[in-house]
């Protein structure tokens, strides 16, 4: 059985993703910096993955 949603599904490369979060680091820092948001939120504002926020929060308390 094909479900519906089988057919939204986004097959990404994980080369391209780490691509797209690297120019998306200065749109993840600002947001970490106002301390409004948790990570999550984050992640789906700026369409990353929440492990590479968690890693420029890292960045930032270091």
């Amino acid at each position: 059985m094909v479900r519906v949603s089988d057919f939204f599904k986004e097959e990404r490369d994980p080369l391209i993703i780490r691509g797209v979060e690297k120019e998306n680091r200065s749109f993840t820092k600002a947001p970490l910096a106002e301390n409004k948001f948790n990570v999550e939120d984050i992640a789906r504002l700026v369409d990353v993955s929440v492990e590479f926020v968690k890693e420029i929060q890292k960045e930032m308390n270091a």
